[in-house]
Parts: structure tokens; sequence; C-alpha cells
């Protein structure tokens, strides 16, 4: 009796009504219109089916129009939803299926199975990339109700290298589907269980359905409606089609004749309707969204200010753009909620991002997120890798990810210390030795404490890490890791932590972060289990199990629903199709982007599914079908904005719709970034509300901001205060050379430097700094013990080099420790370096031994305890203390004359330079050089006459050869580089007694025909330098007192700035910071003396 009434249903006069028109929205109303009528009439059981992510909007748009009482006539439901439904009823529902992480495990499971008969991928068939394409290629078969069976048979009727493609396609669709067989099923599977139960049950017996939101239906979605066809009372289907030749309305047109041919077959009666409604919208909105994706059309000859065209060098900048015209939506009274960003990459989402957030834009994200960018699975995957190598990466970035035992602090020094001595490896599992601070410090109490404490730190954070390492032994299954893997988060109280870092969001107010950390630990716990249950008993590698596991987590997706009812929606352009918006922004107009174009997806080309087309096999779209389609996406993507569309580009070739665009609407307006107008914080929102005076509308954080500046407006920028200054350099200024320089050279590095203490980050290596440090302590002591036996007259060359290298040895007892010496690298540096020092050595001999000035002091200190007292420096802001070392000092005592001179050894390259003497820069030398005439009978130089100061090359450089270059050539080119650099006492009797002879080797001066040229100066010279010198030190103090500390960089040309080489550049803000900048020119010797003269005659 029961079959008989089935079968009386089916005969029943059966409906399809296909509703057509260029407007989605008017379409779907038209659609809501027809249910809400049929429910006041008391007629139910209607059924609207939508794609799975237009479910919400429909829902939505079904309760405005038929109210609270609709869901007893009506319900919204996608395929998977109707499955459940239908499931619920006959049975299945308890059926467990696949995920996409699951699917990717059994691939690989059935992949294993097979690969003895695979040649064709046999190179890349267990990997997790090859893997993820297979498994798009599995869904595309089912979806398309392709049988393994029909693939091998296509395979047969073909040869060559696509005949052994498509067979081994064909097995391992066959393995996969066995392996399916065993435990879960693909969860397309479901939808063809669905037609099959539709088609054998008579659930669609007296039940209305309506279709909308649909381009196209997938083979396995058409078997679904050719089994709901002949038992549904009535069916209406809305397709986006104008019944033009329009390419974006095409693919609708297509459908519709596919499902007119379908029911026809069922012998089941269809109408055609024409959606007349159409959106309010205004006139050249509406001929716009007409007209964009077709060819030809009159253009609009009013002006246009609902369309808008933006365009930017990057996508920073279309953001920007983007960005300024929220802000200026908002300044006019438009709510968040009325505007969405539609973006065509996710490229453009990751840049818009933080601008909204820093500038206070409420803004929810809608879609899919890359899960493997948030920090707990990121934690979860640098803890893994760090076990698995140990790369100092890996290590810091899981130390950091706020999951690890260790303290914010803790995590920096250690990170610090790792960074500068570059430890990785097995080096984070063994005791720290090395000085904090680098190559040739002394290790006192205070380093060993310091070591002692990055060790405790480096145990307890490596301790869980290393059990990981251990447990993770090659040769080890699936299982077993992920059991490891397991007890290391429990080790590290990882639920604990996720647990009390997701409550902590929901604190903040951050409500999406916080959904979005609920899903991801519970895809992690996910993942595991599904891991354990396909591969568990599979041996696998430990790089490709954890390139599957990353793999694996990437499978799955989060999402979220809006925390806030007025929040800015920035979206995918694909997920605007189902929705509405005020005001549309499309960021990423550019070519190939908008319409987005693709190739053929999978492991099948475009060639490769005609053939099989030809043979009765079809698959999904080719490339111009997938043209289409996506021409009818972008169009319905548009159709969501009611009022106003912005087309931005940040790429210098736009999308063609934006010349079609101008072709339309020739008198739409058209932004450059300049346009922007954005600000990037609410900082600068409000003061530009203050600058114009107006009145905008601002949340209640952005008003407290507003009324803050406004106080401060009356404030002007100054100086430090006096208290300032003694609070960061202390009540009696402490000087050096270098701190000299610094502040000559710009305040304000000066100021980050000595005042913030802020140093940039390096690693340990024999640089510049501590080769100077290891050239000047062989150097003084090797100079010092040669003149205790007798000077350089009376030692030789040989016996100078023993001496020299002596000391070298005794650096490295003394400056570095065991590791460091035991060190390959290390030892490979020091190695070459004492090469170096011992040819510096043997230049400085040879110098010593021609010339009548002998040495008579060595790292001579200026200082409360040295040899000679600092430099005192009065001013009536207060005193300073100038305090350094001399690395020697030379004298000449003889009946014609008293007289030295100052050396110091330039591991760097040193020119003696005017201008910047000038500017305040390089007096170091000359400081100490009359600091040491005027020590009136203290030191064995005071009192006599300066002779000058050199520079001594602490260095040699390799050189380029030329081919078939003499030796004799090579030293001459290299003798070069070692003139000493400096200012000296014009005076040929002194000069001869440095070096006899009328060319000298070693000095920066010629006497040519009798007349001395070169880097000379006279007594009288002398003195107006020493007045130059006083008075220079004098008005830096004063400077330094007065608490300047804004940027005066010099800048001596295009090319050479103190900025160049800054190591502070990037926390220079010059835009803020307005700097003070003194442009320079090259100075000589003649111009420098009389800008000298010109001084002292000025007062």
């Amino acid at each position: 009796m029961k079959k008989t009434q089935k079968n009386s249903r089916r005969r029943a006069f059966r409906l399809l009504t296909i509703l057509t028109g260029p407007d989605r929205q008017a379409g779907l109303s038209q659609l809501i219109d027809t249910i809400c009528a049929r429910a006041a009439e008391g007629i139910g059981e209607q059924i609207l089916i939508v794609p799975e992510q237009y479910s919400f909007e429909a829902e939505r748009a079904l309760c405005r129009r038929g109210g609270d009482t609709i869901s007893r006539f009506a319900e919204v439901l996608s395929f998977t939803r109707l499955a459940s439904r239908v499931f619920s009823i006959y049975g299945g529902v308890s059926e467990e299926y696949l995920d996409e992480g699951g699917r990717l495990l059994c691939l690989y499971l059935a992949a294993e199975r097979v690969k003895t008969q695979i040649k064709f991928y046999a190179a890349s068939l267990l990997r997790p990339e090859f893997l993820l394409q297979l498994g798009k290629m599995m869904e595309e078969f089912l979806t398309c109700c392709v049988t393994p069976q029909q693939l091998l048979t296509a395979a047969g009727q073909m040869t060559g290298q696509q005949a052994q493609k498509l067979s081994e396609l064909g097995l391992l669709y066959e393995s996969y589907l066995s392996v399916c067989k065993t435990g879960r099923a693909d969860p397309v599977t479901r939808l063809s269980r669905l037609a099959e139960t539709l088609s054998q049950e008579d659930y669609c017996a007296g039940k209305r359905f309506y279709l909308a939101g649909f381009s196209d239906f997938t083979a396995v979605q058409l078997r679904i409606l050719d089994a709901i066809f002949p038992q549904a009372e009535q069916t209406q289907v809305y397709l986006c089609t104008d019944g033009s030749d329009n390419a974006a309305f095409r693919c609708g047109a297509q459908t519709a004749k596919q499902l007119s041919r379908m029911a026809a077959r069922r012998n089941i009666a269809v109408v055609r309707e024409q959606v007349s409604e159409r959106t309010c919208r205004p006139a050249s909105l509406e001929l716009w969204l007409s007209q964009i994706m077709n060819t030809g059309g009159a253009p609009f000859s009013q002006p246009a200010p609902e369309v808008s065209l933006g365009q930017a060098d990057t996508r920073a900048g279309a953001c920007e753009l983007a960005a300024g015209i929220v802000q200026k939506l908002t300044r006019t009274g438009v709510r968040w909620r009325e505007i969405a960003v539609a973006c065509t990459e996710s490229g453009y989402v990751q840049a818009i991002k933080p601008m909204l957030q820093r500038a206070g834009i409420g803004a929810y994200y809608a879609g899919t997120t890359d899960i493997l960018g948030k920090p707990l699975l990121q934690a979860v995957m640098s803890a893994m890798q760090a076990a698995s190598r140990f790369s100092f990466e890996d290590v810091m970035q899981y130390l950091k990810s706020g999951f690890s035992p260790l303290e914010p602090d803790a995590c920096d020094r250690l990170e610090r210390y790792a960074y500068f001595w570059n430890i990785r490896g097995s080096q984070w599992l063994k005791p720290w030795t090395r000085h904090p601070e680098g190559f040739g410090q002394t290790f006192d109490e205070e380093t060993d404490r310091q070591l002692l404490t990055l060790n405790v730190w480096r145990e307890g954070a490596m301790e869980p890490l290393q059990t990981l390492h251990e447990a993770w032994l090659p040769g080890r299954t699936v299982s077993e890791r992920l059991h490891a893997l397991r007890a290391f988060l429990e080790q590290t109280h990882f639920p604990e932590i996720a647990c009390e870092q997701t409550n902590e969001l929901y604190r903040q107010g951050k409500h999406q972060a916080a959904q979005e950390q609920e899903q991801l630990y519970e895809i992690l716990m996910t993942a595991m289990e599904q891991a354990e249950l396909v591969l568990g008993a599979q041996e696998m590698e430990l790089d490709r199990f954890l390139q599957m596991f990353r793999m694996l987590l990437g499978c799955y997706q989060v999402g979220s629903i809006p925390a806030n009812l007025d929040e800015v929606l920035v979206s995918g352009l694909d997920g605007m199709r189902a929705l509405q918006a005020g005001y549309l922004i499309v960021l990423g107009a550019d070519e190939g982007a908008l319409p987005a174009f693709s190739q053929s997806e999978g492991l099948l080309s475009d060639s490769d599914r005609r053939n099989l087309s030809s043979l009765g096999v079809q698959l999904s779209l080719f490339a111009s079908d997938r043209l289409e389609r996506e021409l009818g996406w972008t169009q319905l993507a548009l159709q969501s904005a009611r009022k106003r569309v912005w087309l931005l580009s940040g790429s210098e070739q736009p999308s063609y719709l934006m010349a079609r665009t101008k072709t339309l609407l020739p008198q739409c307006e058209t932004l450059s970034r300049q346009d922007a107008g954005f600000l990037p914080d609410r900082r600068a929102l409000c003061a530009q509300a203050i600058r114009e005076q107006a009145d905008w509308t601002l949340d209640p954080v952005s008003l407290q901001v507003r009324r803050e500046l406004e106080r401060r407006c009356v404030f002007s920028f100054t100086a430090l205060s006096k208290e300032a200054v003694q609070g960061l350099y202390g009540r009696q200024l402490s000087l050096s050379a270098s701190r000299l320089d610094q502040f000559a050279g710009c305040r304000y590095a000066f100021f980050l430097r000595y005042g913030l203490k802020l140093e940039p980050w390096r690693q340990a290596s024999f640089d510049a700094p501590v080769f100077g440090t290891f050239a000047h302590y062989v150097l003084e002591c090797t100079v010092r013990d040669v003149m205790a036996q007798g000077g350089f007259h009376e030692t030789s060359q040989d016996a100078v080099c023993a001496i020299a290298q002596k000391y070298m040895d005794e650096y490295t007892e003394k400056f570095m420790s065991d590791a460091q010496q035991t060190d390959e690298r290390c030892a490979y540096l020091f190695r070459r370096n004492r090469q170096e020092v011992l040819g510096i050595v043997r230049n400085v001999a040879d110098e010593l031994r021609v010339s009548r000035f002998a040495p008579c002091d060595e790292e001579l200190a200026f200082s409360k305890d040295g040899a000679l007292p600092p430099v005192y420096v009065e001013t009536p802001e207060g005193q300073a203390v100038l305090s350094g070392f001399v690395d020697r000092v030379d004298v000449l005592d003889e009946p014609g004359g008293k007289y030295f001179r100052v050396i110091d050894y330039k591991t760097g390259h040193k020119d003696f330079d005017y201008t910047d003497l000038l500017c305040g820069k390089g007096l170091q030398m000359l400081l100490y050089l009359f600091a040491i005439e005027r020590a009136k009978g203290t030191h064995i130089a005071a009192g006599k006459t300066p002779a000058g100061i050199l520079y001594v090359p602490g260095r040699v450089d390799v050189e380029r050869v030329e081919p078939g270059q003499t030796d004799e050539a090579l030293t001459k080119q290299r003798q070069k580089k070692l003139v000493r650099q400096g200012l000296l006492l014009r005076d040929e009797q002194v000069l001869q007694a440095m070096e006899p002879g009328d060319t000298p080797v070693y000095l920066p001066y010629q006497n040519k025909k009798g007349e001395l040229t070169g880097s000379l100066a006279t007594r009288e010279q002398f003195r107006l330098l020493e007045d130059f010198v006083s008075g220079s030190l004098r008005e830096l103090t004063q400077k330094l007192f007065s608490g300047a500390v804004s940027p005066n960089p010099i800048v001596r040309g295009p090319m050479v700035s103190s900025c160049q080489y800054c190591e502070y550049q990037h926390a220079c803000h010059k835009d803020a910071c307005k700097p003070d900048v003194r442009y320079m020119k090259k100075v000589g010797a003649d111009e420098f003396w009389k800008e000298l003269e010109r001084r002292k005659a000025n007062g």
C-alpha cells in the first residue's frame, strides 16, 4: 500500500519554475516573497536551498521578511544540511565522514598501498604537497560522479604519458575508496548517498523547494535535483542571468538550459519567469552594474559620484586609500556596519588589517584565515621544529610564543646571548661558557653570575625539548611520535596556558581572536587523533612527519561570528556574493585579480580534461568556462553595493574593469594615494579634527584622545630639562673621545646611545672593535718590551716579532675562554688576525728604527687614577670631565730642541679631516696633545713642544693584484696605504728627526724641491688650533648641559651623511623629529686656517 502511494505522488503534476534576472538581490527577494506569501496562506514544508556560505544571510533575510513565525513554514538549508535532515529520518545520520585532514592522511595510506605500481608519480608520491593536489583530484572525481573504472577504461584508450598518468590516478582513486570503506567515508559521498536516499524515499513529496545563489551545479548536485524534481510539489530556481550574450551571465543561462533538459526527461513542466524588480540604487551605479561586464554601451553623460576609481603604486598605498575612504565616510555619519571592504587577494587583507587596527576602526575579518600563522599553532610547530634540529629561529620562536616555561625577560636575555654567539644545534644543550659581552672581555664574579642565570634558564627551557628530541629518534612510528608530542604538551602545561590565553582575550574584548583560539586547540587535538587513527602504525621519517603534520593542520579552517554589531566588514571578494553593503570598497582591482583567472587545478591539464570529455568522462569546467563563471561571480559580488562603489588598485597594471568604468562613466572620480587622507592612528585623526576645527563623529576613546591633545596644544617642544640631563648623564658630565665624536656627529644618536643606553644587537665576531682591542694590546706590550730592551735600533726584526708572538699568546690565555680557543671558526679567525697584527708590528718597528723620536709612554691614561689628570671643562651650567687614553707618546730630546708627538693606532680607515674638525669631530688627539703640553712637569713630555699627531694604520688590507704584477710593485702599493695621517709641525729639522730623507715613506708630507707640502702647521697655527679645540670642547659641553637632543646630522654631499651608516637610523623619525641638518662642504687646509683666524678675530 505504501509503495502505491509513493508512485501516485510521483505521477502527480510537477512544476519547475526558473526565475532569471540580472539582479541577484532582487531574485532572492522574489523567492523569499513567494515563501512568505504561501506561509501566510498556511502552506508549510517550504525549503530554501542556498550555498553553505550564504545560509546565514539567507536566514536573516527570510526572518526579516517573514517575521518570528516563519520558521513554522519554511527553513533555509544547504545541500549538506539537507543531507543531515534526510539521514536523521531515514537513517545514516550517525555515519562519520573524513574532514580535510583525514582525507590527506587516507591518501597517504592509499598511496603507500599502491606505490610499487606507480611510475609517473613515483618521485613525489608520498610528499604532502603532492597529496594535497591528489586530494583535490579525488574530490573532483567524486563531485563529478566519476568512478575509478571509468578512468582506467579511458586510460586504456589513450597512449603514452597521458595514458600512464590516468592509469595511475585510477589506481590511486581505487585505493583511496578502498581505504575509506574500512573507516570514515569521503565527505563528498554524503551527497551521493543523499541523492540515492531521495530517489528511494518520499521525503520531497508535498514539499516546495527554492534554490538561489547558484551559478551552476556539480554533477552530484544535479543528481540530487534529479531526485527532487519528480517528487516536489513545486521547485523554483533563481539564476542570475539576463538572457543576453554577456559573458558574466552566460553561465547562468547554460545552467537554465541544463535544468530544463533534465526536467523534460522527467516529463516535468518548465516555466520561465523574468524578475523585473531591481534593487533601489542611484542611476549611475545601476548603469555601471548592468554594463560593467558587457561590451559597448553608451557612456553616462552626467556626473557619477557613486562610482570612483583609485590607483596606487603598491598594495600598502591602495590600503591607505581604502582606510582613508573609511575614515572620511565615518566622519560624515556613516556607520561602520554599512561599509564593506572586498579584497581580491589575501595579501590586501594582511596589509589593511594593521592600518584599521591602529586607526581604531572596528572591523570584522570574514572568511577563513591561515591558522598556521596563529600563535597557538605556531608555538606547537616551532617546538616540533626546534626539537628536530634546534635552530636559533625555531627555538626562539617557541620560547617567545607565550607557551614556553620562561618569562619574557628571561627569553629576551637568552635571545640576546644566543644571537650574539650564534647558538644553534647541540650548543643549546651544552653549558654556555663564553663571555656575554664578547671577545677580549675579562671574566669576573659578575660574569659568572650572569652565565649561571643564563644556564639555569637554558636548562629549564631545553629540558622538555630535549625529551621530545630523544623520543623522536629515527625509525619511530607515527603513533610513537604523537605520544611523545602529547607528553611534551602535558609537560609544558600547554592546555592550561591555552585556556588562560583564551580567557584573557575575552577579558580584553578581543572576541574574534578568542573564538579562533578555542577552535585552534580543538583542531590540534583533532589532527593528532586523526593521524593516530589512520597512520598510527606507519613508520615515518621525522622530516616527513613534520611536513605531514604541518600540512595536516593547514587543511583545517577556523571561523567566527561578529562580536559587535557595528564593524566594517573585511572579506574576500567571493564572500560578498551573498551580502549587502551600502558602501563597497573593492581593494585589489589589479589585472589578473579582478576578475581572477586561474589555470586548471589539480593534476590534470585542460588538454587532459578535453580528452576525457571526448571519451565520456566529464570533469570540472574548462578554462573558458571557468573564466565565464568567475565573471559571473564578480558580477554578483559587485551587486552587493547599494549606494556607492570604489575600485582601488595597488598595481602598475590595474584591472581592465577600471578602464571599462572610465569609458562608461567619463565623469567618475579618480583618486590617487595623495588623496587618501588616511590618518594612521587616533592621535593623527584627532589632530586633523583639531586643525580643521571639525565636529567629527568620534568613538569614545578617540574623543578622550582629542581632549588630551587639545590640552597639549599650548605646549611646545623643548630640550631636556636640567634634572633630566643630570638623571641621564650624572651631575658631573663624564666625557670620552668617542662620546664627543658621537655628540658632534648627531645629538639624537648620542642621546639614544648614552642617554637611553640603547645599543643595536650584534653577533660575536673578530670584527673591527675586537680586532682593534687585540691589535692595541699587542702593540702596547710589544713597544714597551722592546724599549725596555734598548729600543728598536738595538732589537732585530725577528726579536720584535718574537715579542709580539708572546703577547699574542698571552692575550689568548687572558681574554679568551677555553670554548673560544677550541672553537674551529674562532681559531681560524684568530690565526688570520695574528698574521695581520704581526704585519702591523713589523711596519711600526721599521718606522721607529729610522726615527730619532722614541716611545716614552704606551696607553697613557688621562683620568683620576692615570698618569695624567683628566681634562676638566668648566661651563656656567656645570663641570665636565674628559677621560681617555693615548696609544703612544714619542719624544725627541736633543740640543736642537725638545719635542713630543702623539700616536694613535687606527684599525679602521682614518683620515685627518679639516671639515670634521670644524664640526667638532676628531678632536681627541689634539685635546690630548695640548693637555700633555700643559701638564707642567708631571710627565716626561710635559713642557716640550708639540711636534704633531699621527694616526698609524693598524690594519693590513688585502690588495688586488694585477696579472704579472711584481712583488716590488705590490709592496709599493701596500706601502701607500700604510702612510700615516695627521698633522705635523712645519719644521724641517723635526720632520727629518721623525724620518730622514727627502722622500718620506711613513709621514704625510712631501718635500718638492725644498718646499714642504702636506699636513703641516706652523707653531702659530698650532696655538690657533689649541684655542679652537678648547672652544669647541666648551661649546659641545654647553650644548650637552642644555639638554639638546634633536637630530642635527652632518650632510657633506648626496652620498655622504651622518645618517648613512648610523646604527639608529630606524629609530630616527625625521618627519616628527624635524632634524636640523648641517650641510658642510669639503674644507681644505688653507680654508680651514682662514676660518680659524676669522673666528679668532670675531672673538
